[in-house]
Protein backbone atom coordinates (compact mmCIF):
# COMPACT_ATOMS: atom_id res chain seq x y z
CA UNK A 1 0.00 0.00 0.00
CA UNK A 2 1.52 3.76 -0.74
CA UNK A 3 1.63 6.12 1.81
CA UNK A 4 0.76 9.50 0.15
CA UNK A 5 2.62 11.61 2.14
CA UNK A 6 5.71 10.66 0.01
CA UNK A 7 4.18 9.61 -3.27
CA UNK A 8 5.21 11.10 -6.41
CA UNK A 9 2.08 12.19 -7.84
CA UNK A 10 1.96 13.75 -11.13
CA UNK A 11 -0.41 16.75 -9.96
CA UNK A 12 2.42 18.13 -7.60
CA UNK A 13 5.21 17.56 -9.96
CA UNK A 14 5.73 20.61 -11.44
CA UNK A 15 6.17 22.74 -8.22
CA UNK A 16 9.61 20.97 -7.66
CA UNK A 17 10.27 21.00 -11.97
CA UNK A 18 12.06 24.34 -11.38
CA UNK A 19 14.95 21.93 -9.45
CA UNK A 20 16.50 21.10 -12.94
CA UNK A 21 13.98 18.58 -13.78
CA UNK A 22 12.74 18.35 -16.99
CA UNK A 23 8.79 18.52 -17.93
CA UNK A 24 5.86 18.29 -15.38
CA UNK A 25 7.36 14.69 -14.08
CA UNK A 26 10.67 12.60 -13.19
CA UNK A 27 10.69 8.87 -13.01
CA UNK A 28 8.70 7.50 -10.00
CA UNK A 29 5.78 9.35 -11.19
CA UNK A 30 2.84 7.83 -10.38
CA UNK A 31 -0.62 8.50 -12.29
CA UNK A 32 -3.95 6.67 -11.28
CA UNK A 33 -6.73 5.76 -13.23
CA UNK A 34 -8.70 8.12 -15.23
CA UNK A 35 -5.64 10.98 -14.77
CA UNK A 36 -3.62 12.13 -17.88
CA UNK A 37 -0.11 10.87 -18.60
CA UNK A 38 1.94 14.30 -17.99
CA UNK A 39 4.91 12.85 -20.34
CA UNK A 40 6.04 10.63 -22.65
CA UNK A 41 8.41 7.84 -21.55
CA UNK A 42 7.60 4.38 -20.56
CA UNK A 43 5.39 3.22 -17.51
CA UNK A 44 5.19 0.70 -16.00
CA UNK A 45 1.55 -0.69 -14.40
CA UNK A 46 2.48 -0.89 -10.10
CA UNK A 47 -1.39 -0.71 -8.70
CA UNK A 48 -4.63 -2.04 -9.19
CA UNK A 49 -7.17 0.36 -6.52
CA UNK A 50 -8.75 -2.26 -4.82
CA UNK A 51 -5.37 -3.63 -4.25
CA UNK A 52 -5.45 -7.14 -6.65
CA UNK A 53 -2.56 -9.27 -6.96
CA UNK A 54 -2.92 -9.53 -10.71
CA UNK A 55 0.09 -10.83 -12.89
CA UNK A 56 -0.28 -7.73 -14.98
CA UNK A 57 2.32 -5.91 -12.51
CA UNK A 58 5.55 -5.16 -14.25
CA UNK A 59 3.87 -4.60 -17.66
CA UNK A 60 5.48 -1.81 -19.39
CA UNK A 61 4.09 0.64 -21.65
CA UNK A 62 4.62 3.50 -23.97
CA UNK A 63 2.82 6.18 -23.73
CA UNK A 64 2.76 9.62 -24.81
CA UNK A 65 1.85 13.21 -23.43
CA UNK A 66 -2.00 13.47 -22.49
CA UNK A 67 -3.03 9.66 -23.24
CA UNK A 68 -5.59 8.16 -20.51
CA UNK A 69 -4.26 5.82 -18.40
CA UNK A 70 -5.00 2.33 -19.95
CA UNK A 71 -6.61 -0.71 -17.99
CA UNK A 72 -4.60 -3.38 -16.88
CA UNK A 73 -3.63 -5.87 -20.61
CA UNK A 74 -4.02 -8.85 -18.30
CA UNK A 75 -7.22 -8.28 -16.00
CA UNK A 76 -9.28 -5.34 -18.19
CA UNK A 77 -9.38 -3.40 -14.56
CA UNK A 78 -8.14 0.70 -13.57
CA UNK A 79 -4.75 0.36 -12.81
CA UNK A 80 -2.20 2.75 -11.22
CA UNK A 81 0.89 3.34 -13.54
CA UNK A 82 4.40 5.14 -12.35
CA UNK A 83 7.08 6.45 -15.11
CA UNK A 84 10.10 4.02 -15.69
CA UNK A 85 11.95 6.53 -18.57
CA UNK A 86 11.24 9.84 -19.88
CA UNK A 87 11.25 9.47 -23.65
CA UNK A 88 14.15 11.12 -25.51
CA UNK A 89 13.21 14.90 -27.04
CA UNK A 90 15.24 16.71 -29.39
CA UNK A 91 16.76 18.56 -26.98
CA UNK A 92 18.36 15.53 -25.69
CA UNK A 93 19.66 15.36 -29.34
CA UNK A 94 20.79 18.56 -30.58
CA UNK A 95 21.60 19.10 -33.77
CA UNK A 96 25.31 18.94 -34.63
CA UNK A 97 25.35 22.39 -36.07
CA UNK A 98 23.67 24.30 -33.69
CA UNK A 99 25.37 26.86 -31.49
CA UNK A 100 26.13 25.90 -27.88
Amino acid sequence: MRDDMTSNRAEGASEGAGDGLRGPAWVGTRVDPGERIPVAGTWELVDHPDGRDCPGHGELRALGRGDSTPECPTCGESATWQLSQLAPTAADHPHPDAPR
